[in-house]
């Protein structure tokens, strides 16, 4: 049988495109931190903390552009150039973020203000 006349086309025609909504976008952030100069691990294990929450945050960029709200879905980094105590002097990382429908206000996260 015509998969064209199940799907209600026209035979010999494209098949017709139906928008349902947005899809809930995957972002890949990467990024290198330097111990000396940033907290280093001690900015990984607050987005860490944060991931376990489960909840959603706001990604923004510098400019303060508001992308949406996100899930911290994945963290990893890569520890080198250790010095003779095994500290890292740089730490390469990426996160896996998705974004959330933003009518979730409930699981939005309150950071504490230390």
């Amino acid at each position: 049988m015509n998969k064209d006349l199940l799907s209600g086309n026209a035979v010999g025609t494209r098949l017709h495109m139906q928008y349902i909504s947005q899809d809930n976008d995957d972002i890949s952030l990467s990024g290198t931190l330097y111990p000396e100069i940033t907290n280093g691990i001690v900015s990984l294990d607050e987005l860490r903390d944060m991931a376990a929450t489960g909840k959603t945050y706001a990604l923004m960029n510098g400019k303060v552009y508001y992308y949406g709200m996100c899930y911290i879905t994945d963290i990893s980094e890569t520890q080198s150039h250790l010095l003779s105590d095994g500290t890292a002097r740089k730490i390469s990382f990426s996160l896996a973020l998705k974004l959330a429908d933003d009518s979730e206000r409930e699981q939005v996260a309150i950071l504490d203000q230390d």
